[in-house]
């Protein structure tokens, strides 16, 4: 979620493409991903019920990714292993294996770099891809050239990986994404500026991205539903109810998503930087959230110290023990002080979660970089010198030679793997 849009430029932008200067986005989903790699690696698994469920004994043992055959026994992403088991006794449980799956993904990308150059990846599986400029030269019709190009990419993937992917195509990024979902697996869907109102506006608000819960439960007591109802207030009273976020909301229930597909070779780096971890029991009080806090704090901005950047954009993702979650978001001078960052962590937290919870998943994310070679060092970040010191003795004896005494006092849930392979997938 990047930035908020003054309306002049929407429309600036609407007349432009009633000229005939639409955008065409793809979102590309690859299909029970994690599933489908194991199935890969060990094609037996394609014949019978299977799951891959993270470690049970960390209370991570849940489905992360489960293949049809499963699905067909009402397994579900986020079962418990023991909930996959009782409704299917004989499926095979499988553990993550990230470097396998970060390979594949690799080599999906490069069949996407075959038709765009703007390829925004969202986690380890999705991407956007803009590929505007190829639907254009393909036919008058770029919606009709746009699932052309989207079965070319899925025959693609198909033939070249064995994975199957969804993929939606439409005019912004925020209906791509809520069409690749419309059809699994092995699919494309089409939204266009003719027919979004008639598809989106009929789906729950719920569905939009960034919709937790609690901006639900105020949108219930709004009577707003669906997309449709968002859509059909008026943007200044979205404000009002719900802030900036109430703007975005009815700015991307209406279509008015201008947010850029990155390109895949703009960075030298990813454009954020996040770490998560799933605790071994519910935390339940602000000294437990604290110190799964500190370590993933301390784990993204070690990473921005050490590609000499700072980050103007800080965010916290909380999923709770039912399995809903929110991300909240708010902005720095930039910096990479592992102080800031906490202290504007646990200022999200604190003004987004109420006084009894019960949080399962806790995640940091830093965006928004700059070289901290061309920063001014601002009031916040006073204490850098004690992060560089805590950088080299950390880098020489290790994570544990010095620890805050909140994570020592909580060793169980703050002691985690913050260099995973899968450190810097997107939260």
């Amino acid at each position: 979620m990047k930035g908020y849009y003054d309306i002049e430029e929407y429309e600036a932008y609407y007349r432009a493409r009633d000229n005939g200067a639409y955008r065409v986005i793809l979102h590309s989903d690859l299909n029970n991903f994690f599933a489908s790699v194991e199935c890969i690696l060990e094609p037996r698994l394609k014949n019978i019920p299977m799951a891959v469920c993270g470690d049970e004994e960390l209370r991570h043992g849940i489905v992360l990714a489960k293949n049809e055959l499963a699905k067909r026994y009402g397994v579900r992403t986020g079962d418990t292993i023991s909930d996959a088991k009782r409704k299917c006794d004989f499926i095979a449980i499988r553990k993550t294996r990230y470097d396998e799956y970060v390979k594949q993904s690799v080599r999906v990308r490069e069949i996407y770099l075959r038709y765009a150059t703007r390829i925004e990846t969202f986690g380890i599986d999705e991407a956007w891809i803009d590929i505007s400029a190829l639907a254009a030269r393909r036919g008058k019709d770029v919606f009709a050239a746009g699932k052309i190009i989207a079965d070319e990419i899925r025959n693609a993937v198909k033939s070249e990986t064995g994975l199957t992917v969804s993929i939606g195509v439409s005019f912004n990024k925020t209906f791509s994404k809520l069409a690749s979902d419309m059809k699994k697996p092995d699919a494309v869907t089409v939204i266009s500026y003719n027919d979004y109102q008639s598809i989106i506006w009929k789906m729950p608000i719920r569905e939009l991205l960034f919709v937790g819960r609690k901006t639900n439960e105020v949108l219930k007591k709004l009577k707003i539903q669906n997309v449709g109802d968002a859509a059909r207030q008026k943007r200044a009273d979205m404000k009002n109810h719900l802030g900036k976020f109430g703007e975005l909301l009815w700015d991307r229930a209406n279509g008015y998503d201008l947010s850029p597909v990155s390109y895949y070779h703009n960075t030298d780096e990813t454009k954020s930087i996040s770490n998560s971890t799933t605790t071994p029991h519910d935390l339940t009080t602000e000294e437990e959230v604290t110190s799964v806090l500190i370590p993933l704090c301390e784990a993204v901005t070690e990473e921005l110290r050490s590609r000499s950047k700072k980050a103007s954009t800080v965010k916290v993702y909380i999923k709770y023990s039912d399995f809903s979650s929110f991300i909240k978001q708010t902005k720095t001078l930039p910096t990479n002080s592992t102080k800031r960052v906490l202290d504007l962590a646990l200022a999200l937290f604190r003004e987004n979660v109420g006084e009894f919870f019960c949080i399962r998943s806790v995640g940091v994310s830093v965006e928004g970089f700059s070289d901290s070679a061309s920063e001014q060092e601002n009031i916040f970040d006073i204490k850098s010198p004690v992060d560089k010191t805590l950088d080299l003795l950390r880098g020489k004896y290790g994570d544990d030679v010095i620890k805050r005494g909140c994570t020592v006092k909580n060793k169980a849930i703050s002691s985690f793997d913050k260099k995973h392979v899968a450190f810097n997938s997107n939260i």
